[in-house]
């Protein structure tokens, strides 16, 4: 039998064809068809003049009726789904998008954990066996739909995300949540094997004292932290590269004999350089800033400071926080006080 078929494309970009009873007799043995290119065509509206085409050949042999074809219609856009669509009144096409968009979310919530993990499985295998050359490639996809949008489109989906988020009620909030949290937590049954993949990311740490001899091993970075009450894993993840000598006061490594001490790195002059003198200050310094005054709720001065960084040294508070009230970004008020600009003012210091 024959299939007759068309295809935007190029000829080795491993596109078959679409018919369903021609696909599966494909996949039983592909070795028993032999494809034949009848028209190649370049044009402008590529798309219309190749249906165009495929048409022409359909109606030629009468595809639709004959015990030779796959082909169950003469029709190149396969049973017409492009003009039902496009000949659908607004009402008629919503209700039925909306239809279609109803049962597949009750598809996908009816289903259980199990069946949600294994439908999804293929679409995670798919992404993890990608090479880096396609995934660049998806990534550049990406990112040309976005640069190619125009200013009106994004601010029409960044309005439309806004107005979603904004009209959900807080019943609405936490259902979505926890339908997230059930939708991509690891089956029950699949605890044991959820348990092994995150022991596979924990890593022994060994101390050391200073000298080099062995103190004791932790499980985790994390078992370390918690036993120190440091939560700076990341410098206890150097000390265990041996990018860094200690942490803690002690020296740690991945493995059970300790990592070689590195020299550390002189700060000040340059490389290579014989003057050892130290550098001059210079004898004055100045700086543009603005005045800080502490105000009550009636608008009266309580005390005033020469710039944000001596309003947060005196008032032992965030710089970056206050600096954020002053510009209006989070109110007027700060930890129960209220601050607020005074004149720019110009500070001469003298470094003696």
């Amino acid at each position: 039998m024959k299939y007759i078929g068309s295809h935007v494309g190029d000829v080795d970009d491993g596109y078959v064809g679409s018919g369903k009873l021609f696909i599966d007799d494909y996949d039983k043995d592909p070795t028993s068809f032999k494809r034949t290119i009848l028209l190649k065509i370049e044009s402008d509206n590529i798309v219309k003049d190749i249906r165009i085409e495929e048409e022409k050949f359909l109606i030629d042999v009468d595809a639709a009726n004959s015990d030779d074809y796959y082909n169950l219609t003469n029709c190149a856009n396969g049973f017409g789904w492009a003009d039902f669509w496009e000949n659908l009144s607004s009402e008629q096409y919503n209700r039925i998008s909306s239809d279609i968009s109803n049962s597949a979310k009750a598809y996908w919530e009816n289903l259980s954990k199990e069946d949600r993990y294994f439908r999804l499985k293929p679409l995670r295998d798919y992404w993890k066996n990608l090479t880096d050359e396609e995934r660049l490639k998806i990534s550049q996809l990406r990112k040309d739909y976005w640069k190619n949008l125009t200013d009106e489109e994004r601010l029409k989906i960044s309005q439309l995300r806004k107005d979603y988020w904004k009209n959900l009620t807080e019943t609405e909030y936490a259902n979505f949540i926890q339908k997230c949290k059930d939708n991509w937590a690891p089956p029950a049954d699949y605890e044991t094997w959820y348990n092994n993949v995150n022991m596979k990311k924990l890593k022994e740490c060994y101390q050391f004292d200073k000298d080099g001899n062995f103190i004791q091993k932790f499980d985790s970075l994390e078992a370390a932290c918690n036993e120190f009450n440091n939560n700076s894993k990341s410098g206890l993840s150097l000390a265990c590269r041996g990018k860094q000598n200690y942490w803690n006061g002690y020296r740690w490594s991945y493995t059970n004999s300790p990592n070689e001490l590195i020299a550390l790195k002189k700060v000040g002059r340059k490389k290579g350089s014989l003057d050892t003198k130290p550098r001059k200050k210079k004898k004055t310094t100045t700086a543009n800033t603005y005045l800080v005054h502490k105000v009550d709720e009636k608008g009266n001065i309580l005390k005033t400071f020469d710039s944000p960084t001596d309003c947060a040294n005196k008032e032992n508070i965030s710089r970056a926080m206050l600096i954020h009230y002053l510009n209006g970004r989070c109110g007027n008020t700060y930890k129960g006080k209220i601050y607020i600009k005074g004149d720019r003012v110009t500070i001469i210091k003298n470094n003696y």
